[in-house]
C-alpha cells in the first residue's frame, strides 16, 4: 500500500512538469507574435489570461480574442490583437520574471 501514494506523487509531478513545457513554449510563441506585430503601423492588444482567455477546448478563431480581431476587422481599426492566454497559468506567473 506504500506504494500508491509515491506513485501518485510522482504522476502529478510528471502532470506539472509538462504542463510548465507547454506554457513555456507558448509564452516563447506570443511573445515572438507581439514583436513580430509591432512592425506593423498596428497597435497591439494582449489578452492576457488563463484557460479561458486561451481558448481552451475551442479551435483558435473562437476564442475571446480571435472574436474580438473579427469585429475590430471588420470596423477597419488598426489594431491587432496577440491571445496570450496560457491554459494551467495564475495571475502569480504574470509579473515579468527578471
Amino acid at each position: 500500500m506504500r506504494i500508491l501514494p509515491v506513485f501518485c506523487a510522482l504522476l502529478c509531478f510528471l502532470i506539472c512538469f509538462s504542463c510548465k513545457e507547454n506554457s513555456d513554449k507558448q509564452a516563447e510563441k506570443n511573445e515572438q507574435e507581439v514583436a513580430e506585430n509591432s512592425v506593423d503601423n498596428k497597435s497591439v492588444i494582449l489578452f492576457f489570461g488563463d484557460s479561458l482567455t486561451a481558448g481552451m477546448g475551442l479551435e483558435q478563431e473562437e476564442a475571446f480574442p480571435a472574436l474580438i480581431q473579427n469585429k475590430i476587422d471588420s470596423l477597419n481599426l488598426p489594431y491587432q490583437v496577440v491571445n496570450a492566454g496560457l491554459s494551467g497559468e495564475t495571475t502569480a506567473y504574470g509579473k515579468k520574471q527578471d
